[in-house]
């Protein structure tokens, strides 16, 4: 232990503690000057013993930083812990327990009994006197002002970046409306390849309405229940077809999808909905309905169709296109797809929960 002691101030620092640490009158209440240097410091100087936690020394520096008179520490060894944030509470009996170690450093928040909550950066190393009684110094600096600007800083650069990423959202939108355009241009134009261009078109056409909803959201989360609304109306509106929807108008909390998977849901709800509309009745309409459990974190989508599936069609392993594309989109975990036929409808199922859907920050 005697390494830490190597410089001429830490021996003065020792010498000094020895010779009134252990007189029978050693003074411990607050403006005992042990040390005069530390006196006049800004940052918070303080000595504890290592064997009953007692207080040695604290600088006058401490009542300014953490708001407490010296007099009421020495009186409470816990006075100073009863400060610390609570979030923090863990973190700084590790660091208390590592001082005996070592050299040790942490930045923690106190909420003084103002109310004002500071941060601080403390270090903190282990002595040995003459004596062999083993303590504990340190410094303690009030970092608030610092911490503010760091954040500051970070808000700045994460406000720019999702500028930045909301203008590319927007663009990439742009860009798939335009091609949707061509498409439905060019099915015009070919009336014996129109069904098919006009699939072709909705699937983009739901690329592009992700990036756009993407592009609002200030956080790039995309709402569940606005991809469903814009899936509906996407199809709605390309396929010429009839959809009814019954989704939840309000949600506390909301849920939204995970990022990595919000283009691969909304490919697959979108081919839901278009598959209905292409294997329904003539004219009929599809009803899309969502019961979402925010409590829960869980989402059922039912989309169904008047018509029925062709004979020995098995809905589990059916391989159309169609459903191979659902299943090759939807992720492996937390979303699962079921095709069953009941009382003249033909009803698709997808059940959504974590970790493709999350709730809204």
């Amino acid at each position: 232990m005697t390494r830490y002691l190597k410089s001429s101030l830490s021996k003065a620092i020792v010498t000094d503690l020895t010779r009134t640490s252990h007189a029978p009158d050693a003074p411990t209440e607050a403006g005992s000057t042990m040390f005069p240097f530390a006196e006049q410091m800004d940052e918070v100087c303080w000595m504890r013993s290592l064997e009953d936690r007692r207080l040695i020394y604290l600088n006058p520096a401490f009542e300014r930083v953490f708001g407490l008179p010296r007099e009421a520490a020495y009186a409470d060894s816990e006075a100073i812990m009863r400060l610390v944030h609570e979030a923090d509470i863990e973190a700084v009996m590790r660091y208390r327990q590592a001082q005996a170690r070592g050299p040790a450093r942490l930045d923690y928040r106190i909420r003084r009994p103002d109310g004002e909550l500071r941060w601080l950066a403390s270090r903190s190393f282990p002595l040995v006197d003459a004596a062999d009684a083993r303590m504990v110094a340190g410094f303690v600096e009030d970092v608030t002002e610092r911490r503010q600007a760091e954040q500051r800083r970070v808000e700045a650069v994460e406000a720019q970046r999702d500028a930045l990423v909301r203008e590319v959202h927007h663009r990439i939108k742009n860009s798939l409306q335009g091609v949707t355009g061509l498409l439905r241009r060019f099915a015009a134009a070919h009336p014996q390849l129109a069904p098919l261009l006009a699939e072709a078109a909705a699937q983009v056409q739901g690329m592009a309405d992700i990036h756009g909803l993407q592009g609002r959201s200030a956080s790039g989360r995309v709402e569940l229940r606005e991809l469903l609304r814009s899936v509906a109306a996407g199809a709605q509106g390309l396929m010429q077809a009839r959809i009814e929807t019954n989704i939840p108008p309000h949600c506390e909390p909301c849920l939204a999808i995970a990022d990595k998977d919000a283009v691969p849901l909304a490919l697959a709800l979108n081919e839901i909905v278009v598959n209905a509309v292409k294997h329904g009745e003539p004219g009929g309409t599809v009803r899309l309905d969502a019961a979402i459990d925010a409590a829960v974190g869980t989402a059922e989508i039912k989309v169904a169709n008047r018509g029925r599936l062709p004979p020995g069609f098995n809905p589990a392993s059916g391989s159309g296109n169609g459903l191979q594309l659902i299943r090759m989109l939807l992720p492996p975990q937390g979303a699962r797809f079921v095709l069953r036929e009941q009382k003249g409808d033909v009803a698709a199922t997808l059940r959504l929960a974590a970790p493709v859907i999350v709730p809204l920050p």
